[in-house]
């Protein structure tokens, strides 16, 4: 649904949803579209509690969105850690620029679709190290 408008997902998708959404508790949206010019939609869903921010989202516009209302799960770009080389200095930029974004929201990250690490397995530790650094210190 990504290159479908706003409206037209509205529509032709969140009225659906919201009928099945309505009969359970909290729950949560979002998957790897880019959801920031759809959120005005997406918050009216019934019981809506996560929301999950795919890579190829503005971060900073849902984080101004989302504030400390909701769960913004973030989802980095995978390349820091599945590319072809690991970099220590680019991933840290990168998650302060995130985090710098964030830092009014309740924010959990996930790192998904690492399909590779190159047989360096190693980087998923750093980068959960580097991670916690910066998000935590």
């Amino acid at each position: 649904m990504s290159s479908v408008s706003p409206q037209m997902t509205e529509k032709f998708v969140i009225q659906s949803e919201r009928r099945l959404l309505e009969k359970f508790g909290l729950t949560a949206y979002g998957c790897c579209e880019a959801l920031e010019d759809k959120l005005e939609y997406v918050l009216k869903l019934p019981n809506i509690r996560r929301l999950s921010i795919s890579p190829f989202a503005n971060l900073r516009k849902c984080a101004e969105i989302l504030q400390d209302k909701y769960i913004l799960s973030w989802k980095p770009n995978p390349v820091y850690v599945s590319g072809p080389g690991f970099c220590h200095k680019a991933v840290t930029e990168y998650l302060k620029e995130a985090r710098a974004y964030t830092q009014d929201c309740v924010t959990e990250v996930i790192l998904a679709d690492t399909h590779t690490c190159h047989h360096e397995g190693w980087r998923f530790k750093e980068w959960v190290r580097i991670c916690r650094e910066v998000f935590q210190g």
